[in-house]
């Protein structure tokens, strides 16, 4: 009875640390993050992989090589889709068997990633200011559009795509003509991009600024400046969540009074997040960890 109480209580210790371990080591300097097929995918970009991550067991499941510069990741189409920073490329990994199956050659280093509501993938080009529509069945750039600046992170909303720029730009593009709607004056590095049920928001790195805007007027209605350098933006049980990189924190901010509500400490340099599930996950640069924050 002794040894069968024992077993029971090494298994108890191991269920609880397995379910309240805050942090998973992953590769060298991961900068992207996202969620599909049951995972947590890590884009890491200073060692050239992606790691798959169980978010129950909160272990790295595979480890796959992927170009050069991994840097953004995302899910859509029944795969995962992986951008690379100096080799122009954008890689999709199968996630039956956590191998790539196709490279789909860029005209400039792939940035953001987003899935279209058609089914469809849509990547910025860093350095070529374009944006390529990519047709997942047949893997390959089936149009462009042309946004200017440093074409960064993408986002859809009302049925417009928007794309920020290092030139301190949101650009609205209709996905179906390829044309250019309008622009959106934020600041300087726009970072990041997400929409939610209230208007976009969207972060410049250096100003430290989140913003509101509203996609059906094409304007900023409001503005938050944090302490640091606001990097990743996500949206998940009725707040926004960002990144401060500068101050090793994530902020909870309330989207009506456009206020932060609380703040989490975290690891260093902390850049993109995800939802899944209760909790919210974030990839720490500077830490090499992607850490878990239960989600209130």
């Amino acid at each position: 009875m002794k040894t069968l109480a024992a077993g029971l209580a090494a298994l108890t210790a191991l269920t609880f640390s397995a379910q309240h371990r805050s942090t998973v080591h992953v590769g060298l300097q991961p900068t992207g993050l996202t969620s599909g097929a049951g995972s947590v995918w890590s884009a890491n970009s200073g060692a050239g992989s992606v790691s798959r991550i169980s978010p129950t067991s909160r272990k790295v499941l595979a480890t796959i090589k992927v170009g050069d510069t991994p840097a953004s990741v995302s899910f859509g189409a029944g795969a995962v889709w992986v951008g690379d920073f100096t080799a122009d490329a954008l890689y999709r990994i199968d996630p039956a068997t956590d191998h790539v199956v196709a490279t789909i050659h860029l005209q400039g280093p792939a940035v953001g990633i987003v899935p279209a509501p058609d089914g469809s993938i849509w990547v910025a080009e860093y350095s070529a200011g374009t944006v390529a529509h990519v047709d997942p069945a047949t893997n390959t750039v089936v149009g462009r559009v042309t946004v200017g600046g440093k074409a960064e992170a993408l986002a859809f909303a009302h049925g417009r795509l928007w794309v920020t720029n290092g030139g301190g730009y949101v650009t609205a593009v209709d996905p179906a003509s390829g044309k250019q709607l309008t622009r959106v004056k934020l600041g300087r590095d726009v970072d990041a991009i997400v929409a939610t049920p209230k208007g976009l928001w969207a972060t410049t790195y250096y100003a430290g600024i989140v913003a509101r805007i509203d996609p059906m007027r094409a304007r900023v209605m409001r503005r938050l400046r944090i302490p640091g350098n606001a990097s990743g933006v996500t949206y998940a049980r009725g707040s926004v969540w960002v990144s401060d990189a500068g101050l090793d924190r994530v902020d909870r901010i309330a989207p009506r009074r456009g206020k932060i509500k609380k703040s989490y400490a975290v690891g260093r340099t902390p850049r993109d997040l995800v939802q899944f599930g209760r909790g919210l996950w974030i990839v720490e640069q500077g830490s090499n960890d992607v850490r878990r924050i239960a989600l209130p």
